[in-house]
């Protein structure tokens, strides 16, 4: 089950920033899982954070049942309606939603004035997520390694806590981790010379 000394089941505001209250986790085969309430929820850390840093999730539709709505990250969250959150949209946009970065509601994109409508095809694929919170409003947020957005939004939000969203998911999601680490903006970098041989 969820460990509750870490985490907590919160409501998360979807569509038109309303709540429906909380659905339930499981934990089994090594993944949490939401379940099939339909609601938009989240469970976010007891932990609050301040940016820079990194959050990186893995996470997929349920092969089972595959939904055409969303899940995701969250980050600075403090309240149902007062977050930021990565999502990934899997193709029902008649509300608003988008695979995107949003503010204080699951339908909210525009205040990250990001244009671009983009879907998620239906697949039960695990997907990675990787958000860089540079500083406050200001984010970047890549899908499977590509930079998707790299945006300033409207709303200011900086410390809170972060966590994963279920929104509206008719046969729930499976999420396999989620971590954070400080971000610095030049990030360490490697370089791999040629082997070197002595005669």
């Amino acid at each position: 089950s969820l460990d509750s000394s870490k985490w907590d089941n919160v409501e998360v505001a979807g569509d038109n920033g309303g709540t429906e209250g909380v659905g339930s986790w499981s934990v089994s085969n090594g993944y949490l899982s939401s379940d099939d309430s339909n609601k938009p929820y989240g469970v976010v850390s007891k932990t609050t954070f301040n940016p820079p840093y990194i959050v990186s999730a893995r996470m997929r539709n349920n092969p089972n049942g595959l939904d055409d709505d969303v899940i995701g990250v969250l980050f600075a969250y403090t309240a149902p309606s007062s977050y930021y959150a990565a999502l990934i949209c899997f193709g029902d946009t008649g509300w608003g939603s988008s695979t995107a970065l949003v503010a204080d509601s699951l339908d909210a994109q525009e205040k990250w004035n990001d244009d671009t409508k983009r879907t998620t095809p239906k697949n039960g694929e695990w997907h990675r997520m990787d958000v860089v919170f540079k500083e406050e409003a200001k984010a970047a947020y890549y899908l499977d390694t590509t930079l998707l957005s790299d945006l300033t939004c409207s709303v200011k939000h900086s410390t809170g806590k972060v966590g994963l969203v279920s929104g509206y998911m008719d046969h729930g999601a499976h999420y396999d981790f989620i971590f954070v680490r400080k971000y610095a903006d030049s990030e360490p970098t490697i370089t791999i010379e040629s082997e070197e041989s002595k005669e």
